[in-house]
């Protein structure tokens, strides 16, 4: 009987031991510690101040006279400007990895290299239009032609302008420190920089109708100039934003929703060249002579196109991570 009451003594004493120290405490998990890699879809939008300007003054050369002295016919044509703002949006698909690391299991610290690849393209243009300009000779003194009828826009000419601005790839390193909503739900912010491959495109087109007669002679031109120019540039801008990111499955795979703003400087194009492409015919005492027939001349205008452009990028992406490698440090 003795015996019994020991046991049961001992059996009490080692429950009351247990229940006064309470239940195991187990390891709180950090589950954003550790590398992970992904992919992401995002929607990217961006705006472009785009310039461009063309300066040709008196070189456009539109044929010879017959009469003594022989001297070329130049057209004038004013100087065209364009500024303008422009917009594009496109879907950009890419990649992620990095690695965090987890403070008193509330905090988040880490680091995240990516690519994107798209194509944003923006395009701001102008038209201007010129009638009846008076015509002049090769050291910019009026001749006396005379357009034959004002009101057939001849001694006419319209030019176009266009600028255009496009990224088709973006890449970084950015910080990241995130504040755990819960052990799986992570809200947080970035700052790093990033890196796009800019491209400006400035285009020129224009067209001229000349028709005018003097007291000796008359002169009819037409043709075209053109002009275009590009430069690329690898370009870099400060990368700020933030996102959300929760686990989805177990504590392997996550969702993440982020965005981001980037501003990348001007790219500038140029000074370039147009090349100009003419024909017609003067006439004199009802002798006609025909030049540009039936191969236009061409000849460039150099160092009169020039233009820029710079990005402005908002995005907002969607994506997953694989995490892995939780115990390797």
């Amino acid at each position: 009987m003795k015996k019994k009451l020991i046991v049961a003594a001992a059996t009490l004493l080692s429950a009351s031991t247990a229940f006064a120290g309470g239940p195991e405490i187990l390891p709180i998990e950090d589950y954003f510690s550790g590398f992970y890699v992904g992919g992401n879809i995002s929607g990217q939008f961006m705006k472009s101040k785009q310039t461009a300007q063309l300066d040709m003054g008196s070189q456009l050369d539109v044929g010879p006279t017959l009469v003594t002295p022989i001297e070329d016919v130049f057209l004038p044509i004013p100087q065209v400007l364009l500024s303008g703002d422009g917009g594009a949006a496109d879907v950009f698909g890419g990649i992620q990895g990095g690695f965090n690391w987890t403070f008193n299991h509330q905090w988040v610290l880490g680091l995240e290299g990516f690519g994107n690849w798209g194509n944003l393209s923006s395009t701001t243009s102008t038209t201007v239009n010129s009638v009846n300009a008076p015509l002049v000779n090769n050291v910019n003194q009026l001749i006396p032609f005379v357009p034959v009828n004002s009101d057939s826009n001849t001694n006419s000419n319209t030019v176009t302008l266009s600028t255009t601005t496009k990224i088709d790839s973006q890449y970084g390193l950015k910080g990241k420190l995130g504040w755990l909503v819960t052990p799986t739900t992570m809200i947080y912010g970035v700052i790093g920089a990033e890196w796009a491959d800019l491209k400006v495109t400035t285009n020129a087109n224009g067209a001229y109708n000349v028709n005018a007669v003097s007291d000796d002679e008359s002169i009819t031109s037409n043709g075209t100039f053109t002009g275009s120019e590009s430069s690329s540039s690898t370009k870099v801008s400060v990368l700020a934003g933030g996102g959300i990111e929760q686990f989805v499955y177990q504590d392997i795979v996550s969702f993440f929703v982020e965005y981001d703003y980037s501003n990348f400087a001007t790219v500038n194009v140029g000074p370039s060249d147009v090349t100009t492409s003419i024909s017609g015919s003067t006439t004199v005492d009802g002798h006609t002579e025909t030049f540009g027939d039936p191969t236009p001349l061409s000849q460039p205008i150099e160092n009169v196109l020039t233009g820029g452009g710079n990005a402005t990028v908002n995005a907002v992406q969607g994506g997953i991570n694989v995490y892995f490698g939780r115990n390797w440090l």
